[in-house]
């Protein structure tokens, strides 16, 4: 796509890579940190001359017709330019069209401030949803210690904590059949998240009558920072105060670890609303920092309704 008139002076190609590495400019665009297989990048670049300007880069998972906006990326004097956004869209539907893609999805701040003008220039080009998504906390925990966490719960009997790296053989094998048989949801499953990334020092299990019920899994994301990575408890099975008492002997253990940050990252949409309480009364309050991650969606061949 080549632009000529004053509005827009720039030259909007694809291209296969680029010949430099970006500057670490801020956007509200949150792409994904895992690595995920079966795609290949879309790169959408704007030039001035032959200066590059912009560049959006997608995605493309061929398999399910579907792509994710990872990157939009402008230098300082461009960077809120509405015009130059909106081309560099346009530019990547069309790619994505040709690629027989059927939807794209794009993740975003909340909090950024440029948040506002990406979701106005989105919502005009038929782009939906713009909902809430996941919340990210950070917290000091070595400080951690609200008026809750003070409190002894009491675990009743046939109650027991474990640390998960006691989990025995047969009880993995049942857990892979529960697994497979939906008694458990797969976004908390801890047989999703590879053994030797798993927190040995505060991951634990709980069973009750000597079957495995619910746990809490941790992961070191580095030296100094642990992830709580996935937090269940059998619906059943809600005696008062244990999962309290779960995700306060992880923290405990982290403490006593001397092990400074945690982080928690939590799917609205995945999780269960009484965990979405807990969260949003015990937990949020006493974060150092939240941030909320949004979700737009659009539809591949919509009429756009902004040129």
């Amino acid at each position: 796509m080549s632009i000529g008139d004053s509005t827009r002076p720039w030259r909007i190609k694809r291209v296969a890579q680029l010949d430099s590495l970006l500057s670490p400019l801020s956007s509200p665009i949150v792409p994904n940190l895992k690595e995920v297989p079966n795609h290949f990048p879309i790169i959408i670049a704007a030039y001035l001359q032959e200066q590059l300007i912009g560049v959006l880069v997608t995605h493309f998972y061929p398999i399910v017709y579907s792509a994710k906006v990872q990157l939009l990326w402008l230098i300082t004097a461009f960077e809120k330019n509405p015009i130059l956004i909106q081309d560099l869209f346009s530019a990547l539907e069309a790619e994505l069209q040709r690629e027989k893609c059927r939807i794209v999805i794009c993740h975003y701040l909340q909090e950024h401030p440029d948040t506002p003008q990406l979701q106005s220039l989105l919502a005009k080009n038929q782009w939906h949803g713009f909902d809430l998504l996941e919340v990210r906390s950070f917290y000091a925990a070595l400080l951690f210690n609200p008026p809750w966490f003070k409190k002894r719960y009491s675990i009743p009997p046939d109650w027991t904590l474990f640390p998960w790296k006691d989990l025995s053989p047969q009880e993995k094998e049942k857990l892979k059949q529960e697994e497979s048989n939906y008694q458990f949801p797969s976004h908390v499953s801890p047989l999703a998240i590879p053994e030797e990334s798993i927190e040995p020092i505060n991951s634990l299990g709980v069973r009750y009558k000597n079957r495995v019920v619910g746990w809490m899994i941790t992961q070191r994301s580095a030296p100094d920072l642990i992830q709580y990575s996935a937090l269940y408890l059998e619906k059943d099975l809600h005696p008062i105060g244990i999962a309290i008492q779960l995700v306060r002997e992880a923290v405990l253990r982290q403490q006593m670890a001397n092990i400074p940050r945690a982080y928690i990252q939590v799917n609205i949409r995945q999780v269960h609303l009484s965990w979405r309480h807990f969260l949003q009364k015990k937990l949020l309050p006493y974060a150092d920092t939240v941030t909320h991650i949004q979700q737009c969606w659009h539809v591949l061949g919509e009429t756009t309704g902004c040129n």
